[in-house]
């Protein structure tokens, strides 16, 4: 009885840990989806500064040749002050790289 115990707690402890790893956070793959105001623009690196106006948090966008504009012709027309929506993924180094972005 007592061995049946030990074997039961030990499967239900795997499981429970199982579950826990395939729930966990946001993973790298995650895509995130926002709304705010340009805040900056860094052209030499092609990133935007973006403030959402709700929560005031901030937060920097890599904008690379994946990433899908929309109301905007290219890189260069992205002005602070501009409203914007889009979303973004993670990497595993904690960049945040645009995979839309949109004027709105």
């Amino acid at each position: 009885m007592v061995r049946l115990k030990s074997r039961v707690g030990g499967y239900l402890g795997f499981v429970i840990l199982m579950v826990l790893c395939v729930s966990g956070p946001v993973s790298a793959a995650d895509t995130v989806e926002f709304s705010g105001v340009v805040k900056k623009v860094i052209s030499d690196s092609q990133k935007v500064a973006i403030q959402d106006p709700k929560t005031k948090k901030r937060f920097t966008l890599v904008v690379d040749a994946k990433t899908r504009l929309e109301g905007f012709k290219d890189f260069g027309d992205i002005k602070a002050d501009d409203s914007v929506a889009g979303a973004y993924v993670v990497t595993a180094k904690g960049m945040y790289i645009a995979t839309r972005l949109e004027r709105k």
